[in-house]
């Protein structure tokens, strides 16, 4: 499964931070679901903005 993934980056204060940059990765990950890569993400301090499954390949 691919997840396209766009995370909020940079220094954050209160309020939040008008000079955080927005970066977007793809993950390729085996046996995971969304909600799982999204929660471990979020379990490291991860601002995750959105996150959606843009490609599936079944196994051989």
């Amino acid at each position: 499964m691919f997840a396209g993934l766009e995370m909020r980056t940079g220094n954050h204060t209160v309020g939040g931070d008008p000079m955080a940059t927005k970066t977007n990765f793809v993950l390729k990950v085996t046996d995971a679901k969304l909600a799982d890569v999204q929660k471990a993400l979020k379990d490291a301090g991860i601002n995750v903005l959105s996150l959606m499954e843009i490609h599936r390949e079944e196994a051989a």
